[in-house]
């Protein structure tokens, strides 16, 4: 965002909210999705003028700051490798309330890290908001399980599963959890799900196992946090 800021006085960003999936070497397809618009100048009426475009065809919003809403939408990004590791896509009814816990607890060290920084919640449509992912922290299983299960079943695989389904190694985990992390240690913010995740992931990804179910995930992160 600096060197691009640096080198154009009006420049506008896009966070880009849409579940998209492959189905062959030059084509995807797009599941929902919005997006969030910013630019460096928020009183551009250039900038308010493309935002009334989209607005017309997709779910938009007009963010202050073009890095809040990128972290905002990392914190949803963190879920990709435990989606991954344990082959959502392939296993959408299996342990869904470890699975709901883990991702409860992940998400929510994310926006504790991102308050911790500094980062103000940018409000992306079809994502929510971060009260209520404190909401599936804090609230009975037998309430947010059956939601959370209904909310999952729209979902498609994700590109980091994706990649490794197409027998790419090289995934986005260090540009997700990774930069994540370093974020938490600045931040000095203790972050045992993320941190136990990271490591499994990688462990797992180099052994090129078969994915684990949720409760053997959950089973390892509780282990990995008491070393």
């Amino acid at each position: 965002i600096e060197q691009i800021s640096g080198r154009f006085s009006n420049a506008m960003f896009a966070t880009i909210g849409f579940n998209a999936y492959r189905t062959s070497q030059i084509a995807a397809v797009a599941v929902g999705g919005a997006l969030a618009l910013s630019g460096i100048n928020p009183d551009s009426k250039i900038l308010d003028e493309i935002f009334k475009i989209l607005k017309r065809k997709i779910s938009v919003s007009l963010v202050k700051k073009p890095s809040d809403a990128a972290h905002s939408k990392l914190v949803f990004n963190l879920g990709n490798a435990l989606l991954t590791i344990v082959a959502f896509h392939n296993n959408r009814n299996r342990d869904i309330p470890e699975l709901q816990h883990i991702m409860a607890n992940i998400m929510w060290e994310g926006v504790r890290v991102l308050r911790k920084s500094g980062i103000k919640e940018a409000r992306i449509p079809d994502m929510p908001p971060w009260v209520l992912l404190w909401l599936t922290k804090v609230l009975p299983s037998q309430l947010v399980v059956p939601i959370f299960k209904k909310k999952m079943q729209g979902s498609t695989i994700n590109s980091m599963a994706q990649d490794l389904e197409n027998g790419v190694n090289q995934t986005e985990l260090e540009d997700l959890n990774g930069y994540f992390l370093k974020i938490a240690q600045k931040a000095k913010v203790e972050v045992p799900y993320n941190t136990a995740l990271y490591q499994i992931f990688k462990e797992w990804v180099e052994s090129k196992n078969q994915p684990l179910t949720p409760a053997e995930l959950l089973s390892r992160i509780s282990s990995f946090s008491n070393r």
